[in-house]
């Protein structure tokens, strides 16, 4: 598949990942799907078997999107300190500009399915895991180098920063006065955490 069959599919995902991040799964209709693509049922079952098999096509395209923008960027800086800073200097950059639905996405999906043994439920929790697992190696980085406190395991100050940011993010519906400061967030984070 190339060309207009490939952008046919990145619309669909891009469309997915904006509904399932505002609505969640089971609530966002193929209708919804099929309105906001402008494309045919056909064309959509051309693609996926059906939503369920596109929402575990739109986690993999998370996967895909958090390497290049935010675990790659991370990665290549040199010092463990400005890893830490710069993952959540990234994630605030990312979800304020309004083209990154994955944070509230993976929130809202977590949220959905955290009960759900299935295929699904288990593709979700993995990716949440993988995400977590980034961040525990980011500030384990930076607690080898002194950079952050070291009185608490770096999973466990992942989960929490993580859980944290998840929770900001999925703030960020209601209206801007009462929406969660992403930044500042992130800033108190990172305040408690350096030594």
């Amino acid at each position: 598949m190339g060309g207009k069959g490939q952008k046919t599919r990145s619309d669909i995902l891009m469309a997915g990942a904006r509904l399932f991040s505002l609505h969640g799964y089971s609530e966002t209709s193929m209708n919804d799907i099929l309105e906001n693509t402008s494309i045919s049922k056909g064309a959509f079952y051309y693609h996926f078997k059906s939503k369920r098999d596109m929402v575990i096509a739109v986690l993999e395209k998370l996967r895909e999107d958090y390497e290049r923008e935010v675990f790659e960027p991370v990665r290549a800086r040199p010092d463990p300190a400005e890893r830490f800073k710069n993952l959540l200097g990234l994630l605030s950059e990312l979800s304020e500009s309004g083209r990154w639905d994955y944070c509230r996405l993976l929130g809202r999906l977590t949220q959905e399915f955290s009960r759900q043994e299935d295929e699904l439920g288990d593709e979700i929790a993995e990716t949440m895991k993988w995400v977590v697992d980034f961040w525990a190696e980011v500030i384990e980085d930076a607690q080898a180098a002194a950079a952050l406190r070291d009185d608490i395991a770096a999973k466990a100050l992942a989960e929490l920063g993580v859980t944290l940011y998840l929770g900001a993010i999925s703030q960020q519906t209601k209206s801007a006065d009462e929406a969660t400061d992403l930044r500042e967030l992130l800033h108190n984070f990172y305040t408690l955490l350096i030594r």
